[in-house]
């Protein structure tokens, strides 16, 4: 009997020792598929190539397709498409043509504007697009919206100002922009938005639905450069409050509208960024008595340092 007792313990051991044995080998090849993927994607993008967007300028549609759909299956992230990224190459072009328009209108023509929405957050977080982000936000001063229509509406052929009266909500797109079925403008296209002075100290969205969203203007000017891919675009001096009205940043939200089509898509989905950390690049950063420290990091690799003064 003590002999087919210690038996059975022996074989429910060894039973359990495999099974833990099974388990550690499979997270080790998920950890050593993850760092295949890195590796190889550091032979493609040299560290002064980095972009947020996985440098589109060396053409990596494979990569996109591929390496990231692969990093995100073997992780398990539950509705693993609507994390992958949102924009060809073409398109990425052409809506870095149209911000790079009118980053350079703003500025010949003293025109206010800073980045807001998904804009900004990508800016804060990814210094350039949310990777499963698919549009531009900006937002502009309302007393100003006489002279940006007149502006921006007399830049054709090339670029076209949609601006309805009485919609707070204009769009700018290129010539080489896509159809939408049933709608007058094109995508890809850079949403402005309109914020309002409240009073000597505090703006608001102009939008009636987001009006009770106020901002202290010294948490907004003096405007700061932030990186955005390869530019330097306006944002808020203090971009991590002006956040927190929207965002949680240290959640990663899939898109539910698909502005290619103008349609709602599946429900958003929300994981921990940091279940994305070895598939897209983050900031991280850390905070000096006279800037802050932003380093655009891939799992362990840095990509690109940037020192930002504190201006608030």
């Amino acid at each position: 009997m003590r002999i087919r007792h210690f038996t059975i313990k022996l074989i429910f051991s060894i039973i359990v020792v495999y099974a833990l044995g099974i388990l550690i080998l499979y997270r080790r090849k998920k950890l050593e598929a993850i760092r295949i993927c890195e590796l190889r994607n550091r032979e493609m993008f040299p560290k002064d190539k980095w972009g947020t967007s996985l440098n589109r300028p060396l053409g990596t549609k494979a990569y996109r397709a591929n390496d990231i759909h692969n990093k995100l299956t073997v992780l398990d992230i539950p509705n693993a498409d609507q994390f992958l990224p949102a924009i060809e190459d073409h398109n990425y072009y052409i809506m870095m043509n149209i911000l790079r328009k009118f980053v350079d209108v703003c500025q010949n023509n003293s025109l206010d504007y800073f980045m807001c929405g998904g804009t900004l957050l990508g800016a804060y977080r990814h210094h350039g697009f949310i990777p499963w982000d698919d549009d531009l936000d900006v937002m502009m001063n309302v007393s100003q919206m006489p002279q940006i229509k007149a502006i921006f509406g007399s830049l054709g052929p090339d670029y076209v100002l949609q601006a309805p009266n009485g919609i707070l909500q204009w769009k700018l797109f290129s010539k080489n922009s896509c159809n939408i079925m049933s709608k007058d403008f094109k995508w890809p296209y850079l949403d402005i938005f309109f914020y309002e002075e409240l009073n000597k100290t505090h703006i608001r969205d102009s939008i009636v639905y987001y009006a009770k969203e106020v901002f202290h203007k010294s948490k907004v000017w003096p405007l700061q450069k932030r990186k955005f891919e390869n530019m330097e675009i306006n944002a808020p001096c203090d971009t991590a409050t002006f956040l927190d009205t929207h965002y949680d940043v240290s959640l990663c939200m899939s898109k539910d509208y698909n502005h290619a089509k103008e349609v709602f898509t599946n429900k958003a989905t929300a994981i921990s960024c940091d279940v994305l950390h070895h598939i897209y690049p983050f900031v991280k950063r850390a905070k000096y008595n006279d800037h802050v420290k932003e380093s655009l990091m891939l799992g362990n690799i840095t990509l690109e340092i940037v020192n930002l003064p504190k201006t608030c």
